[in-house]
Order: C-alpha cells, then structure tokens, then sequence
C-alpha cells in the first residue's frame, strides 16, 4: 500500500511539473502574440499616417514627426500664473465685496456698527 501511494505522489508531481511548464510555455506564446498583435497596429497605424501626409516612406515620417516634437519642445508654457494677482490693480478700483458675498461697508472698511 505504501508503495502504491509513493508512485501516485510521483505520478501527482511529476504531472504539476509538466503542468507548470506548459503553463509557463502558454504564457509565454500569448505573451508574444500580444506584442506581434500590438507591433502591426503600430505598423498600420504608422503608414496610415504616412498616406494621410502623403509621405513615401516611414523614415520620412519619423523625420518629420521628429520636427514636430521639436518644434513643441520650443515653444513656451501658456498660462503659467507664478504671482498672485492684483486684481483691484489690474481693474483700476477696488473690487466690490458684494460681488463675493460680503458688503459694501466691508469694501469701505467700515463694519456696520458703533
């Protein structure tokens, strides 16, 4: 009995082992196939652009998206606030606080009372 249950251990192991090997090869053959699958829809995508430009050859189209990115690079940030603003300064009067909430007598400094 001992004998027969040592040899459906081995059976059951050596069975795993060929299991995860197999396992290992199917990852890695799907693995592969996404990256061939994702290379031709770079390809495709790539010379539809070429056409679309009416280039004649991918490495024309890498040259002039080079220049692009470049040309990108070159060009300084929009928008860019580093200060706070002034914004009474900027209008020429003050600002109305009623406008956020508050009221006239705070523009004027005053509060209300005594």
């Amino acid at each position: 009995m001992k004998q027969a249950k040592r040899e459906a251990r081995e059976s059951l192991i050596s069975r795993r082992d060929e299991l995860l090997r197999a396992q290992e090869a199917f990852n890695e053959a799907s693995a592969r196939l996404i990256r061939l699958d994702r290379q031709e829809e770079s390809v495709v995508e790539r010379g539809r652009d070429m056409v679309r430009r009416g280039l004649d050859s991918l490495d024309e189209l890498e040259r002039v998206e080079a220049e692009e990115s470049a040309a990108v690079e070159a060009v300084p940030p929009v928008g860019v606030v580093e200060e706070e603003v002034d914004w009474a300064a900027m209008l020429g009067e003050p600002l109305d606080p009623a406008l956020f909430g508050g009221t006239p007598a705070e523009a004027a400094g005053t509060s209300g009372g005594a």
